[in-house]
């Protein structure tokens, strides 16, 4: 088998292997567990967050949230120096340019994602929308790299960040939090339309809009994220903005007593503007 087909073959294997495990993962996790990191979609992750909102009754209603994670950054160190010429000579879907940036560009097709591969070694990954898919990802990597005969040993993973969205189901008063939390928050409508809030633990960030999106950014794995809504949604819950009531249809007879007070209006106002036209007579000015 040729060096093209063995690398054609490893994405399907591969995508077996996550699938299986993504099957024993979702299985057996417990039913009692308000957070699933995996759903066995491996395109993107759903997370599930049961929050009692601002009562702490034992028999208070409880809300459901779901994050969706949009993307990750993961770091792969591969410990070995790279030829990134060699490499974007050799493999499909690469580019290096290395007068406009000093590294070389590799998009893989399943999962989806982006590398950035560096001559020191160093690699990031981006685009993945779940922690399974960028394990996926950094092993096919590898696996490329370990064909192509360079000395790939053991390579340290590590994700950096991830980022998610999520919607309330309200609009939040963004002044009113600023103002009773302006130690961790800070809104500059002129500049963002969002207010930012800094948790410090978990070490989170989040972008809240009045219409109720947030999204979280700076999360390190999935529970950070499930962790800070659990703590933030009470707090975000108490500046709900409530709207006035709905007022009840007019009648008839105020809907006609409206059209009348329209033409009446209308009329005075054609009489006013005609006396006016008429006192408003040319005079020769007054020599000084």
């Amino acid at each position: 088998m040729s060096t093209s087909e063995q690398l054609s073959s490893a994405p399907a294997a591969a995508a077996a292997t996550s699938t299986s495990a993504s099957t024993t993962t979702s299985t057996s996790s417990s039913s009692t567990t308000p957070i699933n990191p995996l759903t066995g979609n491996l395109h993107n992750t759903l997370l599930s967050v049961t929050s009692t909102g601002a009562s702490t009754a034992p028999g208070a209603p409880t809300t459901q949230l779901t994050i969706q994670i949009q993307n990750l950054t993961t770091t792969l160190n591969l410990h070995c120096p790279l030829d990134l010429r060699r490499i974007s000579s050799t493999i499909m879907n690469t580019e290096y340019a290395p007068s406009k940036f000093g590294a070389c560009i590799m998009r893989l097709m399943n999962p989806k994602c982006t590398c950035l591969l560096f001559a020191s070694g160093k690699c990031v990954i981006t685009g993945s929308r779940s922690i399974h898919n960028a394990h996926l990802s950094s092993r096919k990597l590898a696996y490329i790299l370990t064909k192509l005969q360079f000395p790939v040993t053991n390579p340290a993973f590590k994700v950096r960040n991830m980022i998610g969205t999520l919607d309330l189901g309200f609009p939040v008063r963004l002044e009113g939090i600023v103002y009773d939390h302006a130690k961790f928050a800070s809104y500059e409508p002129e500049l963002f339309p969002g207010l930012i809030y800094r948790c410090l633990s978990p070490k989170v960030v989040l972008l809240v809009f009045v219409s109720g999106k947030v999204v979280i950014t700076g999360a390190k794995d999935e529970g950070d994220m499930a962790r800070v809504m659990e703590k933030m949604f009470p707090v975000l819950e108490e500046y709900k903005k409530t709207t006035a009531g709905a007022q009840p249809p007019r009648t008839q007879q105020q809907v006609q007593q409206g059209q009348r007070l329209i033409t009446q209006g209308g009329e005075a106002g054609q009489q006013q503007q005609q006396q006016n036209n008429n006192s408003s007579t040319w005079r020769r000015p007054e020599a000084l």
